[in-house]
């Protein structure tokens, strides 16, 4: 593969490789500002997964060249360099949320702020006609309670918008926190993000890892040694059937 993509951006370490779709997000250089960033590289040339990798690149350009707020990540450019697609975003050298919680001693206080600043991203997305579809301690990338921001709309869903029905995603998730009908291959909703959302504010405030048994989620929340209005709050996302959501 070519070291520089769109005569542009030059390639430098990878950064992630995911083992099932094959995408890789590298650091770069622009040879015109010489600013870092980062760039998601959708390799056709490889025989495996071409028709997917197309339909990632579709749903998460289509997603971020619609999303400004600084609680998403923020997208720059995007291309076809022969048989490579890409989309250039800012560098983060931030923590996935995950490991901030891990590594770090958070007051309930900036818990909540982390939370509300998701939710702030989250808002400006879902106004936009954006499900994210996989949101989750390792899709947001996190500096601070003040800077933080979501990434990685690759399945995410558009309203209205038309998509390739030979080519699904809804395999793609992560089960801690995905919805129930996310498990069952059944149409999303704004509700579906609602649903994740309310397992990353328990996962914030328990640091323990939701179950995959959508069966166990609200004796997990039962469990939080937090005020019952929170309790209420993420028992009411965490709602099994969609229209019960908040």
């Amino acid at each position: 593969m070519s070291k520089i993509l769109g005569k542009r951006y030059i390639l430098g370490e990878e950064i992630y490789k995911d083992d099932d779709s094959r995408v890789v997000l590298y650091e770069a250089k622009d040879k015109i500002s010489k600013e870092l960033l980062a760039i998601k590289v959708f390799n056709l040339k490889e025989d495996k997964n071409i028709d997917l990798k197309k339909e990632l690149f579709s749903r998460e350009y289509h997603s971020l060249v619609n999303l400004k707020h600084n609680n998403i990540v923020k997208y720059i450019d995007a291309g076809k360099d022969e048989d490579i697609l890409y989309i250039v975003m800012e560098y983060l050298d931030y923590n996935t949320l995950n490991e901030y919680i891990k590594t770090k001693d958070v007051t309930l206080e900036d818990k909540i702020k982390i939370m509300i600043n998701i939710l702030n991203g989250v808002i400006l997305a879902h106004e936009n006609g954006i499900i994210h579809r996989d949101l989750n301690p390792n899709n947001i990338m996190i500096c601070n309670p003040d800077e933080l921001k979501i990434i990685d709309f690759g399945i995410s869903k558009i309203k209205d918008y038309i998509y390739d029905s030979n080519t699904t995603v809804k395999c793609y998730m992560t089960v801690e926190y995905a919805a129930p009908e996310q498990l069952l291959r059944s149409d999303t909703k704004f509700e579906s993000d609602i649903y994740s959302l309310g397992l990353i504010l328990a996962y914030l405030i328990s640091e323990k890892v939701p179950p995959k048994n959508k069966d166990q989620v609200y004796d997990y929340i039962s469990e939080i040694p937090i005020s019952q209005n929170l309790k209420d709050l993420m028992h009411n996302m965490t709602k099994y059937k969609v229209d019960d959501r908040i």
